[in-house]
């Protein structure tokens, strides 16, 4: 793409943005927007993202600070014929027949009380979840201070993931689902009791077999007030001190993970492509703007008007642009 030549594309998106509709809707750009994105690497996409996080990142002093890391995937879903490794086959269930899907790393910020994304990835069917987290901890170990915790989701909940954090002396703090060895010490439990296990697995790494070992924390029968009942909690962590009266509500700080993808289709451009470098562009995008929001003007105006007021400013710039041109002829 010539120099300069993006400012018409970038005016198309924030509009599209604006009024959650497609590119091609309101513009005659679209086809050439996608055929530049088509032949861009998708590794550029992914150090541009980083280099916007990064901004945001030095503007909230992240680098001083300890911080807590989540990671989690986001779907996106696509409706047509599936090909090729960028998507994930789907039921059919509402039309959808299969999903992009993106991991993104995001800051839990006690002084903002905010979830900000820093880092997204294009994860490909089969690809290694071990493999992508360090990836993208190499990619923002620069923006921020010290890690003091990284929570997952029970998805994560994976041998050689464990095992690498271990290595790498991360702490991590991971939701766990209920295998059969969890559900046969939960019943010798009483609700409301506590308790923590040592716990040994192998995993494979190549032609190898590797040995690592992880604490089980239970928590049986405890009385969640946003469900109104009681419910069985399990963690795996590597954290030196378990404090079993408050890894509930540390683990619920990345709750609000979740809310930020429903937030994020506020701005949600909307496309048919199955091309994984248009969706991931625009998943990027979508992004930056929601990290842009929460940590400059959250307490000002609502994501929404952020987005229109953003299309107005751009459009006005434009206007200027052209007039000042029209003068100089």
């Amino acid at each position: 793409m010539p120099l300069g030549s993006g400012r018409p594309y970038v005016s198309s998106i924030l509009e599209a943005c604006a009024y959650n509709t497609y590119v091609e809707t309101i513009s005659q750009k679209a086809d050439a927007l996608y055929q530049y994105a088509h032949n861009a690497e998708l590794d550029m996409m992914v150090w541009a993202y980083r280099d916007g996080a990064g901004s945001l990142a030095r503007h909230v002093h992240l680098s001083e600070r300890e911080v807590m890391l989540a990671f989690d995937y986001t779907d996106e879903d696509f409706y047509g014929k599936i090909q090729g490794f960028d998507l994930y086959p789907w039921t059919k269930e509402e039309a959808v027949t299969g999903k992009f899907k993106f991991l993104t790393c995001s800051v839990i910020d006690g002084e903002l009380g905010e979830r900000i994304p820093l880092f997204s990835i294009h994860a490909r069917l089969g690809h290694d979840p071990t493999e992508k987290i360090s990836y993208s901890l190499t990619m923002i170990e620069k923006m921020i201070g010290p890690i003091k915790l990284i929570l997952f989701d029970r998805g994560f909940y994976i041998n050689k993931l464990m095992h690498f954090c271990n290595e790498k002396r991360y702490n991590y703090l991971i939701f766990t689902p209920k295998n059969e060895h969890v559900k046969k010490v939960l019943t010798t439990m009483q609700n409301g009791e506590k308790k923590v296990e040592h716990h040994e697995f192998d995993f494979s790494s190549g032609n190898t077999t590797e040995h690592g070992s992880t604490y089980l924390a239970f928590l049986k029968g405890i009385f969640s007030r946003r469900l109104n009942k009681d419910l069985d909690w399990i963690f795996s962590t590597n954290l030196p001190e378990i404090d079993l009266n408050s890894i509930i509500t540390t683990y619920m700080k990345r709750w609000n993970i979740e809310n930020n993808f429903k937030m994020q289709d506020v701005a949600c451009i909307k496309t048919k492509s199955s091309d994984v470098k248009v969706r991931f562009l625009f998943f990027c995008i979508q992004n930056l703007l929601l990290s842009i929001w929460k940590t400059c003007y959250k307490k000002d105006v609502s994501f929404k008007e952020f987005i229109i007021q953003l299309h107005k400013l751009d459009q006005e710039l434009d206007r200027r642009e052209k007039a000042k041109v029209a003068k100089n002829k």
